[in-house]
């Protein structure tokens, strides 16, 4: 991927980078109702509580897919400039 050095430079200046389209809308579908049935068996009320808020990339093989699509690491690599990234934690807040 290649990103322009102005959209490098707003990435360091505001600390994100956006918009990225990552995510067809078939897979924003398949997503999202794989969040909902996460949800509906580990919540209460719709409501995640506890662990099982957290490091959801390492519990839910939708959340991983997510942080290890090619198209975001691809991004994620390249703003950052670096050729190894890692992806430390991935957590749900409801709001």
């Amino acid at each position: 991927m290649s990103l322009p050095p102005s959209l490098r430079s707003k990435f360091y200046i505001d600390g994100f980078f956006s918009p990225i389209k990552i995510f067809s809308d078939e897979e924003i579908v398949k997503i999202n109702k794989s969040y909902e049935k996460y949800v509906d068996k580990f919540g209460k009320d719709g409501v995640l509580e506890g662990d099982y808020r957290f490091k959801v990339h390492l519990l839910a093989k939708w959340a991983h897919e997510i942080v290890t699509h090619p198209a975001l690491v691809s991004a994620v690599k390249t703003v950052l400039d670096c050729p190894n990234i890692l992806c430390w934690s991935s957590d749900i807040n409801i709001k």
